[in-house]
């Protein structure tokens, strides 16, 4: 993978973090209750939330249940702070 691969990645990665602490906050939920409500393990989340690791679609899938958000809506606006992103640096 070439270093502008990576740092899109890396871009995407950091957006779809930034929404779904967004999000969190909206929906005024906890990692608690998402780790009572999905599979998904509170260290896990934790790292998915800082951006310390990449999302995978089960877990994006399952996170967005709880609070009933479109994860292709959350993808979407994920995309569009990642392309903003670019831009900037």
């Amino acid at each position: 993978m070439d270093m502008v691969s990576k740092t899109v990645e890396r871009d995407l990665q950091q957006a779809l973090a930034a929404e779904l602490r967004a999000i969190q906050g909206v929906a005024s939920i906890t990692v608690r209750t998402w780790v009572a409500d999905t599979s998904v393990s509170p260290d896990s989340v934790y790292r998915i939330l800082r951006g310390d690791r990449p999302v995978s679609v089960v877990e994006l899938i399952l996170l967005c249940q709880v609070i009933k958000e479109d994860p292709f809506d959350l993808i979407a606006r994920a995309m569009k702070r990642a392309e903003g992103s670019q831009t900037t640096t």
